[in-house]
C-alpha cells in the first residue's frame, strides 16, 4: 500500500481500536498529527485507559496496516515500544 492510501485511511480512523504487533490492545486512535509532511502523518495520538486516560504516541511509520471492516490499526512495534506522552496532547482538545 502507498503511502498516502495508508494515511487517507488513518484520517478517518479516529475511535479505532490499536493493536501491537505483539497483538495486545493498546488503546483507540484519538487523532493524527500532522506537523513536517502534507502527503502522511507525522505520528499517531492514541487513547488508553478507561478510568484515568492517558496518551502515547507513535511514528506514522510504526502503522502496518489498517483494517477498516474490523475498525483497527495494526502497529509493527510491540506493546512495550510505545512511549507515553507525560501530558495529553493539545490537539485532543481536552
Amino acid at each position: 500500500m502507498e503511502t498516502w492510501q495508508l494515511a487517507a485511511r488513518l484520517v478517518n480512523a479516529g475511535g479505532y481500536a490499536v493493536f501491537s504487533s505483539d497483538g495486545k490492545s493498546v488503546g483507540q486512535l484519538d487523532h493524527v498529527r500532522y506537523e513536517h509532511h502534507a502527503d502522511h502523518p507525522d505520528s499517531l495520538i492514541i487513547k488508553r485507559g478507561w478510568l484515568r486516560t492517558r496518551w502515547a504516541s507513535v511514528p506514522f511509520e510504526a502503522v502496518r496496516y489498517v483494517d477498516e471492516p474490523a475498525k483497527a490499526v495494526v502497529l509493527s512495534i510491540p506493546a512495550n515500544g510505545i512511549v507515553p506522552l507525560r501530558q495529553p496532547p493539545r490537539e485532543s482538545g481536552r
